[in-house]
Order: C-alpha cells, then structure tokens, then sequence
C-alpha cells in the first residue's frame, strides 16, 4: 500500500509504502521539507504476526489503519499523521494491461484529499493512495 503527498505552500512532501509479502513486512518512507529530506526509512524482512492485513498495520515506525473501506485511511510516519480522504472511485490497474504486465502487478489508485501534522506544520493538499498486489517483476 503506497501513500504519497504533496503540499506546496507548506513546503511538504512525502511518500510512504508499506508490504506485505511471505517473507515478512517491508516499510519504506522518505519526506522532504523544501529540497531537504528530513525523514528516510527504508527496512525489509520486518517480523508481521501471522494473519497480518492491511486494515491495520504497523511497521517499524509507519502505520496504516483503514478508517473506511476505499474511502478513508490514517497514515502515521513516526508522530507525524495523515488522514486521506478518496475524492473518488479507484482507477483500477488490471492485469491485463501493459503497465501491469510489465511490473507484475495489479490493483488501483486514488486520489485524496489530504490533512494533518507533519513535523509540527498543517497540512491540506492533494494526495495518492494506491493498493498493489502479486510478486513485482
């Protein structure tokens, strides 16, 4: 599940993904304030309970609740937290198209809306929230 922002007039930006696979977890943040990146977390094979899931999860230091099924979903990068808000339907990435084929994955995206606090600054801008699944190529 991958998560990105961007809010100019507050000079934030950020992505954050989290994984799931047969070997464990994986987390994966960078957030920049201007040029500068001011958080970087990049870990794998981290320990998940078994029967671990999307609906909530936490990795190291992101965490991931599903607040409303494709609707609504927090996002927590150390203290820092994000709400985002789907302005729509998902776009589906089917299968069978070339992208999809080509990394070896599927599922959809979706814009948001999002708001919070990150490092101590409101944030109000657009957003992402995609949800990926099958072995990447």
């Amino acid at each position: 599940m991958t998560f990105s922002f961007g809010d100019p007039s507050a000079g934030l930006h950020g992505l954050a993904r989290l994984g799931l696979s047969g070997s464990g977890g994986s987390a994966l943040a960078v957030l920049f304030e201007g040029r500068e990146p001011v958080t970087a977390l990049a870990r794998g094979d981290l320990p998940v309970d078994a029967g671990a899931d999307f609906e909530r999860l936490e990795l190291d230091r992101l965490a991931t609740t599903v607040e409303e099924p494709l609707q609504r979903w927090t996002l927590r990068i150390g203290d820092d937290e994000l709400i985002f808000e789907a302005t729509g339907p998902p776009a589906d990435i089917e299968p069978s198209e070339p992208l999809a084929r080509a990394g070896g994955m599927a599922g959809y995206e979706q814009l948001c809306r999002v708001h919070g606090t990150v490092r101590r600054h409101e944030v109000r801008c657009l957003g992402q929230r995609g949800h990926t699944w099958a072995e990447p190529d």
